[in-house]
C-alpha cells in the first residue's frame, strides 16, 4: 500500500563515520523498498546478482559490475541469495564538508545513475582491492579514518569519472563548460521553488542567453525544457510512490492552482497524473 510520504534512507542513525560514509555488505542494506536515498549509493557486485530499480528504471547487475546511484532518487533493489558485494554509501557533507561547489568537478554526480558493465578481470580486481581497503578501514575506525575513507573515495570517484569519459570519447576535456554542471547543482536543490532561467543564469553570473546556449549544446534543451523535465520527474515519484492527492503534489511541487499542475504535466507527459498513476500501479 502506498503512503503519504516515501519512506526515506539516510546515514545518521546509522554506524557511520563523520557526516556520514558507510560500508558495509549489500545484504545490510535497503531490504525494504522503495526508498528516497538521502545519501549518495555505490553498489559493487562479487557474486550473484541483483536488480535495482532507479525512478521506475529497471538495472540489473551481475557479478563485477558496478552502480552509483545519486542522492535524492528513489530506489528499490531485490537481492539474490547467492549474491555478495559492498555498498558505500556517503554525503556530500562526508565527502566535501564545506566546499560544495567542490561536487561540480566530478562528472558522477551530474547522472541520477551510472552503471558499470561487467569489467575485465584486471579492472575488477583492482576496484575489488580498493573496496577490500575501504571496508577495512571503516571497520577498524584508526586515527583519521575519515580522512582515510575520504581519499579512498576520491579514487573511486574519479576512476568512475574515466568510465564516463571513455564512454563519451572526451578524453581531452572534462564534460564541457564548468558553467553546465553548476546549472545542474542549482536546479537540484531549486527546481521546485525556482523556475526562470533567469534566476539560475544570475546566480551563475551569466546572461540568460548563454545558459541557454549551454544548455542547447550539451544537454539538447533549452534550460526552461530541463527545469521543466526535473519538475516532471519529482512529479512522476511522488504520483508513483505515495498517496499525496493531485492537489496536495502540485502544493508541494509549489504550482499555484492543481488545475495548472495537471495542464503542466498533461503538456509535456501526454496524459494526466491521475492516468500515470493508473498507468504505474502494480
Amino acid at each position: 500500500m502506498k503512503t503519504v510520504e516515501i519512506p526515506v534512507f539516510s546515514l545518521e542513525k546509522s554506524n557511520a563515520t563523520t557526516d556520514a560514509c558507510w560500508l558495509g555488505e549489500i545484504n545490510d542494506l535497503l531490504r525494504n523498498g522503495p526508498v528516497r536515498l538521502e545519501c549518495h549509493l555505490l553498489v559493487f557486485i562479487t557474486s550473484g546478482s541483483l536488480n535495482v530499480v532507479i525512478d521506475g528504471t529497471s538495472i540489473s547487475l551481475q557479478k563485477g559490475e558496478l552502480i552509483y546511484v545519486r542522492s535524492g532518487s528513489i530506489v528499490k533493489i531485490t537481492i539474490s541469495p547467492d549474491a555478495a558485494g559492498t555498498c558505500v554509501c556517503f554525503t556530500e557533507a562526508f565527502m566535501f564538508g564545506k566546499y560544495d561547489r567542490v561536487l561540480t568537478d566530478y562528472a558522477v554526480f551530474q547522472r541520477s545513475y551510472f552503471h558499470v558493465d561487467q569489467y575485465k578481470d584486471k579492472q575488477y580486481a583492482r576496484y575489488e582491492s580498493l573496496l577490500v581497503l575501504m571496508k577495512a578501514e571503516f571497520h577498524e575506525q584508526q586515527a583519521n579514518t575519515g580522512s582515510v575513507l575520504r581519499s579512498f573515495l576520491n579514487i573511486l570517484l574519479c576512476k568512475l569519472d574515466r568510465e564516463i569519459l571513455d564512454d563519451h570519447k572526451i578524453y581531452q576535456q572534462r564534460i564541457p563548460k564548468e558553467k553546465i554542471r553548476e546549472f545542474k547543482y542549482l536546479l537540484e536543490k531549486y527546481f521546485a521553488t525556482h523556475r526562470s532561467a533567469s534566476f539560475y543564469a544570475s546566480n551563475l553570473n551569466i546572461t540568460t542567453n548563454y545558459l541557454n546556449k549551454l544548455c542547447q549544446n550539451q544537454e539538447g534543451m533549452s534550460c526552461g525544457d530541463m527545469i521543466r523535465r526535473r519538475i516532471i520527474v519529482e512529479a512522476q515519484r511522488l504520483l508513483r510512490y505515495t498517496a499525496l492527492s493531485v492537489i496536495e503534489i502540485a502544493q508541494q511541487l509549489e504550482f499555484e492552482s492543481s488545475s495548472y499542475f495537471i495542464t503542466f504535466f498533461k503538456r509535456n507527459v501526454g496524459i494526466t497524473p491521475e492516468r500515470f498513476r493508473k498507468n504505474n500501479k502494480k
